[in-house]
C-alpha cells in the first residue's frame, strides 16, 4: 500500500486503512469522546478554483475539508484540514460560508473503534 494514506497537516498521520478506520473517518462522525455527532452534519464535492473537494458541513458551517489524491485512477490518500483553521477559513470564504475552529491539534478520546 501507500507510505501515506491520510494526512491532517500538523496534526496526524495515517498510513494504512485501519488508522484511518480507527482515525478520521471515526472522528469525522464521532466526537472527540466517541459520541455520534449531530444529524446536521453532511458532506458535499465542491469545485474550489479548478480543485475538487470533499467539505464536510455541521449544519451551514464548514466543519472540514478533504482533498482527494488519486494515482492511476485509484484512490492513493487525502489531506484533512480538520486542524488547519486558516485553509478552513479560506475555503469559507470562497464558498461564501463560516468554518468551524477547531484549532491546530486534534486529541482522540476513548470511542475509537474496537
Amino acid at each position: 500500500m501507500f507510505g501515506r494514506l491520510a494526512d491532517a497537516p500538523g496534526c496526524f498521520l495515517e498510513s494504512n486503512l485501519e488508522e484511518i478506520k480507527r482515525g478520521s473517518l471515526f472522528y469525522t462522525i464521532n466526537s472527540p469522546d466517541g459520541q455520534p455527532r449531530p444529524a446536521t452534519l453532511r458532506a458535499q464535492c465542491v469545485d474550489v478554483g479548478g480543485e475538487p473537494l470533499f467539505v464536510i458541513w455541521d449544519g451551514e458551517n464548514i466543519d472540514d475539508v478533504w482533498k482527494f489524491t488519486f494515482e492511476d485512477g485509484q484512490l492513493a490518500g487525502f489531506d484533512c484540514y480538520y486542524c488547519c483553521p486558516e485553509v478552513l477559513d479560506e475555503i469559507a470564504m470562497l464558498l461564501g460560508a463560516i468554518s468551524n475552529f477547531h484549532g491546530y491539534y486534534f486529541e482522540q478520546g476513548e470511542g475509537e473503534l474496537e
